[in-house]
């Protein structure tokens, strides 16, 4: 990709983001389900813009961060042997994380995949077994969402997101968006040609 490609994807990329911020921002002064709402209906529409693949999954990352209130999120792939493999992780910061950033529990990727459904834990540290777990222990892990990518009835990858906070506000919206989010990155990386991991 040459420089001027990268910076116009990079300027979608923030252009995208500033909208989801400020429908969520709009949204917040009445309520949950509405945010989830207008989160949904911008990324759908990004969908149609006919956006690269990387472009697309950084939007899908940032806005699970941004209705999450998470710090980390991440997007993992299945190996051709079943076993999932970190392709993209970002920051709340907007950073691309790099591997040594990376440490997920990996605990809640397993069961989430084992299950082949969404987890959510609003505060892991007061959810037993969950507050057991070595992974949440050791990452001092608080909020943990993983919902799995699913294809008809293969599942191909997790988006993962985390925080050392716990969600201050839990609903049954939490479980939909993270589940719709999930849904538009399996669909579009079905269609991708070839998905490489992208690291900061």
């Amino acid at each position: 990709m040459n420089s001027n490609n990268h910076q116009r994807r990079l300027e979608e990329v923030d252009r995208l983001l500033r909208e989801v911020r400020e429908e969520l921002a709009l949204a917040r002064d009445v309520n949950d389900e509405l945010r989830a709402l207008h989160l949904l209906l911008q990324v759908m529409r990004a969908t149609q813009d006919d956006l690269d693949i990387y472009t697309l999954m950084t939007l899908i990352l940032d806005s699970a961060l941004a209705f999450a209130e998470a710090e980390r999120a991440f997007l993992l792939l299945l190996s051709a042997s079943g076993e999932p493999r970190l392709k993209m992780g970002r920051s709340s910061a907007g950073d691309y994380l790099k591997a040594s950033e990376s440490a997920l529990s990996s605990r809640v990727v397993q069961t989430a995949l084992l299950r082949r459904r969404p987890i959510i834990l609003p505060d892991a540290q007061s959810d037993v077994p969950y507050s057991k777990w070595d992974s949440i222990v050791k990452l001092k892990l608080r909020m943990v969402i993983a919902a799995p990518l699913r294809v008809g009835e293969q599942t191909i990858g997790l988006l993962y997101v985390d925080s050392r906070r716990a969600l201050a506000r839990f609903g049954p919206h939490h479980l939909s968006v993270m589940t719709a989010l999930a849904n538009q990155a399996a669909l579009a990386l079905a269609n991708a040609q070839k998905f490489e991991t992208h690291q900061g």
